[in-house]
């Protein structure tokens, strides 16, 4: 009797399922990048290169948003860098705990979620999010550093629906973080 091979449909499934998951992990490293410096603020990061980049706009030192590819899209998608200087007492716990308190306070958030991360040797804590702005429905990461007297707080934030295909661009920009 000639045995056939046996590959349960559901077995096919996870390896198809992995497939897709690992090509949208991998997505983010076929862009082409820059490394955005600050002298003053004692740090670099890396940019998307088409993405348009400037300083000093909303209070942060850096911002880069997506480029408009369709004029339909009502929110650009983008990734924004502020510093604020803190007391060498302040650690990043607390530091951290304040902001998550204030931004509670403001907005109406979904869905939040802690993680810790990390930058080169630098030790960060990250907060994931659901909440509501400008008529969309957005989905924001915010990863917080801190070194000597500066916290670093880095904003990636997307529509909701399409988080999932900037989640690895922004955890590369996040993790490429690093303070002088």
């Amino acid at each position: 009797m000639k045995k056939t091979a046996y590959f349960p449909k559901t077995v096919a499934i996870l390896f198809i399922l992995g497939l897709v998951a690992l090509s949208s992990v991998l997505s983010g490293c076929n862009l082409d990048w820059r490394r955005y410096s600050s002298r003053e603020d004692k740090f670099s990061i890396l940019l998307p290169r088409t993405w348009e980049a400037e300083t000093g706009v909303f209070n942060t030192a850096v911002l880069a948003r997506e480029y408009d590819r369709d004029s339909r899209d009502t929110f650009k998608e983008n990734i924004n860098l502020g510093v604020a200087k803190v007391p060498q007492t302040v650690s990043l716990g607390t530091f951290f705990e304040l902001n998550k308190d204030e931004l509670m306070s403001k907005l109406a958030i979904y869905s939040p979620e802690e993680d810790e991360v990390f930058a080169g040797m630098l030790r960060g804590q990250m907060l994931t999010f659901e909440c509501f702005g400008k008529g969309n429905r957005l989905k924001v990461r915010i990863a917080i550093f801190m070194k000597n007297d500066r916290a670093y707080i880095i904003t990636c934030t997307s529509e909701a629906i399409k988080f999932s295909r900037y989640e690895s661009l922004f955890m590369k920009a996040i993790r490429s973080f690093r303070s002088k």
